[in-house]
């Protein structure tokens, strides 16, 4: 499902002159599977800013929408994710947004960096904290009713949760503005900041965006930019090295669930 998704992205941007690439996981794949990582299935694109901006206002699809901060005020990350309403389901015990939701994709908007390294470092750590307190946070919301706990208890959650509504909301627009601050193009370095699972502090020449190639992926071609060994390099380093066993495991399969409709 993810894979048709991605095709009817891809389609989308090609028809509106969009520009976007592949990244993390899934650009890794791409380069070294020609595909999906056998262990992992979801699917990350990024777009420069304006190109991300217009794409979540214009998007349109007969099977998939679009959700993002700036048109849905439920929605509790800072990026945007286009989803199935049709055919799929998702459960989970960090819900991201209000509404029943399918398989989706993140689309993730890629923001100027400060070109001093340091400076870069502290602006993306201040995002990086804002990002783990939101996940923090969407995990108690989903706790606020538990049917085994006193009423007492469970009105003191529902207050509780309230609050983290809004403390996620001051959060989320704090990281989205912090990424408007820096406009794409205005240094020589870009960078992903509106989320983050590990502390690598992207940091990548503005030249590895500057053009994308259409490159195989499962049966079909998508765009990846053309620096994509050096920005692979600088996130995990020997790309090619197939990890350990034991850490051959897909992202959210502790608490993400999926089921046909």
């Amino acid at each position: 499902m993810s894979l048709e998704i991605l095709k009817d992205v891809h389609r989308f941007c090609v028809e509106n002159s969009i520009k976007y690439s592949l990244l993390d996981g899934s650009m890794l794949g791409a380069i070294r599977h020609k595909g999906f990582i056998p262990w992992d299935d979801d699917v990350d694109i990024i777009m420069p800013r304006p190109d991300y901006e217009r794409f979540c206002k214009t998007y349109k699809s007969d099977s998939y929408r679009v959700k993002c901060r700036d048109n849905d005020k439920t929605c509790n990350i800072a990026f945007a994710r286009v989803y199935d309403r049709k055919k799929t389901l998702m459960k989970s015990t960090r819900p991201w947004c209000r509404g029943r939701v399918g398989v989706w994709i993140d689309i993730f908007p890629a923001d100027g960096a400060l070109d001093d390294v340091e400076q870069h470092e502290a602006y993306y750590t201040e995002n990086r904290n804002a990002w783990i307190e939101t996940c923090r946070l969407r995990i108690f919301k989903s706790q606020r009713y538990l049917k085994d706990e006193p009423l007492i208890v469970n009105m003191k959650r529902y207050v509780l949760a309230a609050r983290c509504s809004g403390s996620i909301d001051k959060l989320i627009l704090k990281m989205i503005q912090r990424g408007r601050a820096i406009p794409f193009g205005s240094t020589h370095y870009w960078t992903q900041i509106m989320c983050m699972g590990d502390n690598s502090k992207e940091h990548n020449r503005m030249e590895t965006f500057a053009e994308c190639s259409l490159m195989p992926f499962e049966d079909t071609e998508v765009y990846v930019m053309n620096g994509y060994d050096e920005v692979l390099r600088g996130k995990f380093n020997d790309y090619m090295q197939l990890p350990p066993v034991e850490k051959r495991v897909g992202h959210g399969s502790s608490y993400i669930h999926f089921y046909w409709k």
